[in-house]
């Protein structure tokens, strides 16, 4: 049975119409704004007010992202819906900077404004006030996969000079497999052996293929370019960095966690950004496509320029 947000957005979708970037104020979460755009093979749906993608799929079809039915149970630890979002790194700069080491700083959870500055367009505008930088990220359907272009820019006037990367992290529902196209196949086969949570590794082709134990959970903080998720039937979604970037790192939920007042377990394919220290103006880029991939098909080739 399709949850409630599911629903939702499915009726976000019917109020859009055929042509995306429209603006359908429903409720999704008991937020009132979803913007859907599509090109008819694929839609996403962005909602301001939590800051996230909250849907991306082939039109028609299921939601690809994790969708946390128990968000509204979460309300006294961390506002978490699920899909896929932006936060600053590192993350051992919260506490210094924004007084907290949890939950994420002010602003990572919305809210944003919204424009379609084109057709098929969604720029999302919003504030991080600890890392005094402007968040910025504009999403659009291109070439068979969802782009994001993301950027944060230290603002005027601002006295935190700490170094900052744009942080993206993409929520998935619990994977088979997870794999990781890496500048080297056997650092990342190292790492992945020496976290030690990882049931299974071996290499296919220039790509290293994890499996965890779901009781256990675990993360892995490695170099890659591009992280792909597979479900049972074997399709799946590969996240693609364009260009330079900083740290990747994959990170699957343990079951233990699903208690009464936790999420479901799922799963999250993150890359970020050069670290670096802003000065007010300045500003630091990542850019990437989260690409759906069918049965069988292999994980894309690097793309070793940001320019889309």
């Amino acid at each position: 049975m399709p949850n409630r947000l599911t629903i939702l957005l499915l009726l976000a979708f019917a109020a859009a119409g055929a042509t995306g970037g429209e603006v359908s104020e429903q409720t999704v979460f008991a937020y009132p704004q979803a913007i859907r755009i599509s090109d008819g093979a694929l839609d996403a749906v962005v909602v301001p007010a939590f800051a996230r993608i909250a849907r991306f799929g082939r039109v028609g079809g299921a939601n690809l992202l994790f969708e946390n039915s128990r968000a509204e149970r979460c309300l006294s630890s961390w506002y978490n819906p699920g899909g896929d979002r932006l936060w600053p790194w590192p993350q051992a700069s919260w506490r210094p900077l924004a007084g907290r080491a949890w939950p994420p700083p002010v602003g990572c959870d919305g809210p944003m404004t919204a424009t379609t500055p084109a057709p098929g367009r969604v720029r999302l505008v919003g504030m991080l006030p600890s890392h005094a930088v402007r968040m910025i990220r504009e999403v659009s359907l291109v070439d068979g996969s969802l782009r994001s272009a993301s950027r944060f820019e230290r603002v005027a006037g601002a006295t935190v000079d700490a170094p900052v990367a744009v942080w993206q992290i993409c929520q998935l529902p619990q994977p088979t497999h997870l794999e990781i196209r890496a500048a080297s196949v056997d650092a990342a086969n190292a790492a992945a052996s020496q976290a030690g949570a990882w049931c299974t590794a071996r290499t296919d082709k220039e790509v290293l293929i994890l499996a965890i134990d779901p009781a256990r959970g675990g993360e892995l903080v490695l170099q890659a370019t591009v992280l792909g998720w597979r479900a049972p039937d074997g399709s799946g979604l590969a996240l693609i960095r364009h260009g330079v970037g900083g740290p990747a790192k994959i990170w699957v939920g343990c079951a233990a966690r699903d208690g009464e007042n936790a999420e479901p377990p799922s799963s999250e394919l993150e890359f970020t950004s050069p670290e670096r220290a802003l000065a007010p103006g300045e500003a630091i880029d990542l850019v990437t496509e989260l690409r759906p991939l069918a049965a069988g098909e292999p994980l894309p080739a690097a793309r070793p320029s940001s320019d889309w």
